[in-house]
C-alpha cells in the first residue's frame, strides 16, 4: 500500500480524505453533488412527455379551480389512501 504524506504526518492511502481536503471543501463538495442530483432529477422530468404533460394539465386544472383543499393531516393521509 502505498503511503502518503500531509503535514509531517504519515498515513495509508486508505486514510480519510479529510487529511486532503479542508472541511469547507468537503461542505462544497456536498453541496454541488446535492445540487447535481437536484439538475439530474429535473432534466428526468423534463425528458419525460407524460409527466410533462400531467404537469400542464395540473395548471390547467388549478386555474379552472379543480382541486381539493385540505385543512387536517388527516384528511391529507385520507386522500393520500384513496389512491
Amino acid at each position: 500500500m502505498k503511503n502518503i504524506s500531509t503535514n509531517g504526518e504519515r498515513m495509508t492511502g486508505t486514510s480519510s480524505m479529510e487529511h486532503l481536503i479542508s472541511k469547507e471543501e468537503i461542505e462544497l463538495l456536498s453541496k454541488t453533488k446535492e445540487l447535481i442530483e437536484e439538475l439530474l432529477d429535473t432534466l428526468e422530468v423534463l425528458a419525460d412527455d407524460d409527466t410533462l404533460e400531467a404537469i400542464k394539465q395540473s395548471a390547467t386544472d388549478f386555474e379552472k379551480g379543480k382541486f381539493e383543499s385540505f385543512s387536517a393531516k388527516k384528511e391529507i393521509e385520507d386522500f393520500i389512501d384513496s389512491l
